[in-house]
This record gives C-alpha cells, sequence and structure tokens, in this order.
C-alpha cells in the first residue's frame, strides 16, 4: 500500500536481512529507506547489526554513536552501540558505555546481558553472564531465554542443566533471536525447540 514509505523500506531491508539473508539487497533497502528520510533509531540500528554482518564494524559504530545520541534514553540502542564497539575490536569503549546505561537503566537484565558476553569474549570468564541470566529467569520464561540459556550453559558444560532446561520448554517453536550474541529480547521467526535438544 505504500512501497516508498521510509518505514516500510526499512521493515523490508529487515526482512532481506534476516529472513532471506540477502545482505546486499537488504543494504540497497535501507539505503531507500534514508533517502526517503528514515529518522527512526530503532530502524536504523537494524542497519549497523547489517553492516557488522557485512565486515563494516567502524561505520555500524558511527551509525549506533548517532542512533544513540539520537534517542538516549533507550536501552537497547545503548546495548546494541556497546554490542557494535565490542565487534570493531573496541571493548573498552563498549564496557564504558554499559557502564553508563546500567547506571541510567539499573536491573535491565538486557544490558547486563550484554555485558557479561563482551566480559566472557574478553576474559574467558562467564560469572556476569550467569549472573544476568539468573535475574532474568525471575521475569522470563525458559522458552524466551533459551538463546542466552543455551550460550551459558554451555560454555560452562552444564550439559545435564541445559537438556533439563530445553526438556522443560513445552512450546514445539520458540521465537529465533535477530541478531548476533545472545540477548534477552526475541526476534523474528520461530525456531524448533528441538534444534536445541539436536
Amino acid at each position: 500500500l505504500a512501497p516508498h514509505d521510509p518505514l516500510v523500506l526499512a521493515a523490508e531491508a529487515n526482512y532481506w536481512h534476516w529472513v532471506e539473508g540477502q545482505l546486499p539487497r537488504a543494504l540497497a533497502a535501507f539505503e531507500a529507506a534514508e533517502a526517503a528520510h528514515l529518522a527512526d533509531p530503532m530502524y536504523l540500528s537494524g542497519k549497523a547489526d547489517l553492516l557488522l554482518r557485512m565486515g563494516r564494524p567502524d561505520e555500524a559504530c558511527r551509525l549506533m554513536e548517532r542512533m544513540a545520541a539520537v534517542d538516549p534514553g533507550n536501552p537497547l540502542l545503548l546495548g546494541s552501540l556497546a554490542g557494535c564497539m565490542a565487534s570493531a575490536w573496541r571493548p573498552a569503549d563498549a564496557l564504558r558505555t554499559l557502564k553508563r546505561a546500567i547506571e541510567q537503566f539499573p536491573g535491565n537484565t538486557s544490558l547486563e546481558s550484554v555485558r557479561g558476553n563482551i566480559v566472557f569474549a574478553c576474559t574467558g570468564q562467564t560469572g556476569e553472564s550467569r549472573a544476568a541470566l539468573d535475574r532474568a529467569s525471575r521475569d522470563l520464561s525458559a522458552a524466551m531465554l533459551i538463546d542466552t540459556h543455551f550460550f551459558v550453559l554451555r560454555l560452562e558444560r552444564r550439559y545435564a542443566e541445559l537438556r533439563a532446561l530445553v526438556d522443560g520448554i513445552a512450546e514445539p517453536h520458540v521465537r529465533a533471536v535477530a541478531g548476533p550474541g545472545a540477548t534477552v529480547f526475541s526476534g523474528v521467526g520461530q525456531r524448533p525447540t528441538a534444534q536445541y535438544r539436536g
């Protein structure tokens, strides 16, 4: 109905990126959305994810820094900015960004999870990821957190606990996480629960 609307173009870009895996086509759709004056930081953060996946972390960081400046009260953007910084081999900047974000949004388990993942990537220690996951588990279902549980429990080699968790999920499918890394937000598409068992 509105094929040239910037939000429609951005949604199409995310579709080409995450569902079809056609990265150049997704980038062209994001560029068309920007040419049509797309200004929504949440949609443009999808372009940063795409740039990361295309091996262009510096461009992704510049875009995320711009988006976080436009919407400084958005914890998801701040976590994504930190993730971009970590992907661009700027872990100290990522941890500083997360420190400020966690101070601004205390108790935000998504930000804590991102911090835990970065600490693990730099040190091999899972303690912060485990603590964030334990806090998130109080409020969110196992199905919602399965990607994060899978990430942490596998690294800790706690396979029996992971198997019990997966076996306890009654849903035949869970929402797949859209984006790199283990986070506490659901993405697009369905993933069979049996895939985790495998």
